[in-house]
């Protein structure tokens, strides 16, 4: 499933503003999509024939969540603002991003468990493009209460939430099906034996508060990054070629990922890699 669609103009349309039927195709593949009008939760759109496009598969909770935030950040007045859904970043693609006078924030709704290196690779993705994160975990893969007051965390939510090992770089909150989001403070957990427990934690209901989503987003989202965090340095493996119109035109090599200049290109290679000079 996926919000967003091309029309047969080829301009970006939303699911929720869709009035007429007509061709849509995928932002990402280029595959024909059809569209569903749904009632009960979002419209949204979905590949016509089953395919590998990395916008699928979505949960319910992952479409509702994306369209609550856009909608959300959408409403802002009196300030530029602008907002895009599964917008791409580099190589990467975020649910929601968010340009504001502050800060560049890429919002992704985290219905899924993953590896921790794959999250950490995302997060040293971002913020080595100056990006603010912000990760609102949905569904029922997070904040699993094991019984009253103790919960289970997945790595990503013991870094961001209890151990914030990214500083304000990287901030989280619970986006619950109200449209409100939960922001905890996890206990540290004693074990029976001594020691205190890995993956679990305390949390009573003093613990907890819940604020308004764009409350929660305005918070983050307009505050610079204060906080002291180095993502591992960039090993540069992804390389682009950017022309540079001086006295002599040569290419530039550009970090794809970090995007700081790498070294010149010599002209010789330019010429067996089919760019003009």
């Amino acid at each position: 499933m996926t919000l967003v669609a091309l029309n047969e103009a080829g301009d970006t349309v939303f699911a929720k503003n869709v009035t007429t039927r007509e061709n849509f195709r995928c932002k990402g593949c280029g595959s024909p999509l059809y569209f569903c009008d749904a009632t009960l939760k979002v419209k949204y759109f979905q590949h016509a024939v089953a395919c590998n496009c990395e916008t699928e598969p979505e949960t319910p909770e992952h479409v509702f969540g994306k369209q609550l935030v856009f909608d959300a950040l959408s409403n802002i007045k009196g300030q530029p603002e602008k907002v895009d859904m599964e917008e791409p970043v580099g190589r990467l693609k975020a649910d929601v991003l968010w340009q504001n006078p502050m800060n560049t924030v890429a919002i992704e709704v985290q219905a899924a468990n993953y590896k921790i290196s794959d999250f950490e690779e995302k997060i040293n993705y971002y913020i080595r493009r100056k990006l603010k994160v912000i990760y609102l975990f949905v569904g029922e893969n997070f904040c699993k209460c094991l019984k009253p007051c103790v919960y289970s965390l997945k790595a990503i939510e013991k870094q961001i939430i209890f151990e914030k090992k990214y500083s304000d770089y990287v901030v989280g909150g619970y986006l619950e099906d109200n449209g409100k989001v939960m922001i905890p403070q996890f206990q540290k957990k004693y074990a029976h034996g001594g020691g205190e427990c890995e993956n679990r934690f305390f949390l009573g209901w003093a613990d907890r508060k819940n604020c308004d989503l764009l409350t929660f987003l305005k918070h983050h989202g307009y505050s610079p990054p204060r906080g002291r965090y180095s993502p591992p340095l960039c090993k540069h493996e992804n390389v682009e070629y950017v022309l540079h119109e001086g006295k002599v035109k040569r290419y530039k090599t550009i970090c794809a990922d970090c995007r700081k200049f790498v070294c010149w290109l010599k002209n010789d290679k330019a010429r067996a890699l089919g760019l003009e000079l």
